[in-house]
């Protein structure tokens, strides 16, 4: 496990990458959890993640999220019936992390900065399930990403799981 104030510096670069390419895009919890997820899942970094009922959460990256606001790396709003609300702050230092990082960073906001928040949530899930469960086809895949969430319909879920590689189209 990686060092706590490391990890919160990790969630300000993410912000800041994701401001920066998505200048309308609302950057909330959701979003921060299931892009660090990506991130992992492509890296050798470890946020202990489980699923959760919006898909894998990880306890570590909520942790390092309110430590970036605590450092001042980001800022966090809560806005009745719209959700969280994170910004960049300029204290924020790039120096701060390793070329590494960055780049892993770098790979996941380019590949999934454009998806909203259940976009994030679908693909990650069904990497999730996908990496630790054995399932046979992409339409057994669809079913069971469908079961956790429901209120969404299937056909959208098989399209973005498709268009993402998770499932063969």
């Amino acid at each position: 496990m990686m060092e706590k104030s490391y990890e919160s510096r990790l969630v300000g670069y993410l912000v800041n990458r994701l401001r920066e390419k998505e200048e309308e895009k609302q950057i909330g919890k959701t979003v921060v959890q299931k892009m660090i997820y990506l991130m992992s899942m492509e890296s050798d970094m470890d946020f202990d993640y489980s699923m959760y009922h919006y898909g894998p959460f990880s306890k570590h990256t909520a942790g390092a999220l309110d430590l970036a606001k605590k450092y001042g790396f980001v800022k966090m709003e809560w806005v009745p019936e719209k959700g969280y609300f994170i910004e960049p702050l300029e204290k924020f230092s790039e120096e701060a992390l390793d070329e590494e990082s960055k780049d892993s960073i770098d790979r996941v906001v380019d590949r999934y900065g454009k998806y909203s928040a259940i976009e994030l949530s679908i693909i990650a899930t069904g990497v999730y399930v996908k990496t630790n469960f054995d399932y046979g086809d992409g339409e057994e895949l669809v079913e069971t990403v469908s079961s956790l969430k429901s209120d969404h319909d299937k056909d959208w879920i098989r399209e973005i799981l498709e268009e993402e590689g998770v499932i063969d189209n």
